[in-house]
């Protein structure tokens, strides 16, 4: 990340004790400029001042992986966020310096110093910070969360993830989450790291989604954290194998009975019981996932109506409903937004 061309409001050797200080992405005494450029990289919001105080002094290091964005804000004065529904984004707030009233959704806590709470894509976020208040926030994409949650369970996420503002139980991970978070900052830093590498950032990424969703209380904890369900039989197997491996292909549910040995019916009985879909299902959002990534690519020229024919996709409207329905937002937006 290049740095700010704002100058500093800040001395430099203060700076030096910030979390991920080399990564200094701008600075401010104007809070509508605050505003737009901390929207740029979280979500639209408004904020306003809450005391007699308006002299802002803000701070921003920001550090971008591929699915995680790493940064670190502070206000310097006691100001009022109002977020609304961040949509595209789980956002992880730990508070350094003085607390941070937060409400997610209907649920109200003080992020104090220790603290951790996770705000979600689906619940209006408010945030009441004072002047020593200051946020290491971890901001990650909803539709890798989503995917790394579908990976746990072996099974489709059909409906949003949802964290829980527990204080009791927020109290008992936080301090779990705050060493591998500073971990991470502090291989960021490095400059060389296994963790800067492709494959090193994706098992980062990989590692502290799998511990938010381990540890950290939502509507899905319960699933995610029953006995492990009966393995599924090897037709259902062969049948997934073959579909992530030819998901361009025409592929029926005929075909897959006879690729995986047994019939029709038998392979839908599958199907139910042990993944709770069906193979058609499955075939559908893996073409969805690669949709994706061809919309996600720099590199490629194609539209939006080339990518969903290309999977498979004749309707392009039916084709943007069911990709917001998978990933919560429209292939447009996706697209717009890619790096």
């Amino acid at each position: 990340m290049q740095k700010s061309r704002f100058v500093p409001t800040r001395p430099r050797d203060a700076d030096a004790a910030l979390p991920l200080s080399q990564h200094l992405h701008f600075s401010t005494s104007d809070i509508d400029e605050a505003c737009e450029r901390v929207g740029k990289v979280f979500c639209r919001h408004t904020i306003d001042y809450t005391g007699r105080g308006r002299k802002l002094s803000f701070l921003q290091t920001l550090a971008e992986l591929d699915r995680i964005t790493y940064s670190y804000v502070t206000y310097g004065e006691a100001v009022e966020i109002d977020a609304g529904e961040p949509e595209r984004w789980f956002m992880v707030h730990t508070a350094q310096g003085g607390p941070c009233s937060t409400m997610i959704g209907r649920n109200e806590v003080a992020v104090a110093p220790g603290l951790t709470a996770i705000s979600s894509p689906t619940l209006r976020l408010r945030m009441r910070w004072t002047p020593e208040c200051g946020q290491f926030v971890t901001k990650i994409e909803r539709a890798a969360l989503t995917q790394q949650l579908s990976h746990l369970l072996h099974d489709e996420v059909n409906e949003p993830i949802e964290f829980l503002l527990d204080p009791d139980a927020l109290s008992d991970v936080s301090a779990e989450y705050h060493r591998i978070l500073q971990f991470a900052s502090k291989e960021i830093e490095q400059g060389y790291s296994f963790f800067r590498s492709p494959i090193g950032r994706r098992q980062l990424e990989e590692t502290v989604m799998s511990l938010l969703l381990m540890r950290f209380p939502h509507n899905f904890s319960a699933r995610l954290l029953a006995p492990s369900k009966a393995i599924a039989p090897r037709s259902v197997r062969i049948a997934e194998e073959y579909i992530r491996s030819h998901a361009e292909s025409d592929i029926s549910v005929s075909d897959l009975a006879k690729l995986s040995g047994t019939s029709v019916r038998s392979l839908y009985e599958s199907f139910r019981r042990f993944r709770q879909t069906t193979p058609m299902e499955v075939l559908r959002n893996c073409r969805l996932d690669r949709a994706r990534m061809d919309l996600l690519d720099n590199n490629s020229s194609e539209s939006i109506t080339d990518i969903a024919v290309k999977w498979g996709f004749n309707n392009v409207g039916r084709f943007s409903a069911l990709y917001r329905r998978r990933f919560g937002e429209l292939p447009s937006i996706t697209k717009r937004y890619r790096k």
